[in-house]
């Protein structure tokens, strides 16, 4: 389908994030964590974020496919400002997948007081990044004609989510 405009479109992408979120500053080695209990998931948001800038966090190479982003269990632990500071690794790795979760950005499922860390050119940049996601629906489904409903249902539950963020942008 339009392969050269994804990939451009990814490109593009790739840059206004690495720009949008360029100043954010380290949250700080104590303030990581969003939960008062020290259990396994503390021990691993500290074990893969501390001192480290999001940057370090992105891969090489691509990451094998059929995995997720290996970023998503850590920044649903972490506090609102360590989900600001290392949510562009995250956006970039799954454009590096090229398959995009939304999960962090549904906000039945997401503590808003993440999302109000985001300045206006962040919330556009993650609007964009959805939007990107509807193109490579649109891209599998004409790869994947079989696969038409089960598409179509995951663009059902990708609308939404792209209002509530394009929503937010005008609100910034």
């Amino acid at each position: 389908m339009m392969i050269t405009q994804l990939q451009k479109q990814k490109r593009r992408l790739h840059a206004q994030i690495a720009e949008a979120f360029d100043a954010v500053p380290y949250p700080g080695d104590d303030n990581l964590y969003d939960g008062w209990q020290r259990d396994d998931d503390y021990e691993d948001v500290i074990g893969n974020l501390t001192s480290r800038h999001w940057r370090e966090l992105i891969p090489k190479r691509k990451p094998p496919k059929g995995r997720s982003n290996p970023l998503l269990k850590d920044l649903n632990f972490c506090s609102p400002e360590a989900w600001h500071f290392f949510l562009p690794a995250y956006l970039i790795i799954d454009l590096m997948r090229g398959e995009i979760d939304t999960f962090l950005f549904e906000p039945r499922d997401r503590p808003v007081l993440k999302f109000d860390c985001l300045n206006a050119a962040q919330c556009t940049v993650v609007a964009s990044f959805l939007g990107y996601a509807g193109l490579l629906l649109d891209d599998k489904q004409e790869k994947m004609p079989k696969h038409s409903r089960y598409f179509e249902h995951q663009r059902e539950e990708l609308v939404p989510v792209i209002a509530y963020w394009n929503d937010r942008t005008k609100q910034r």
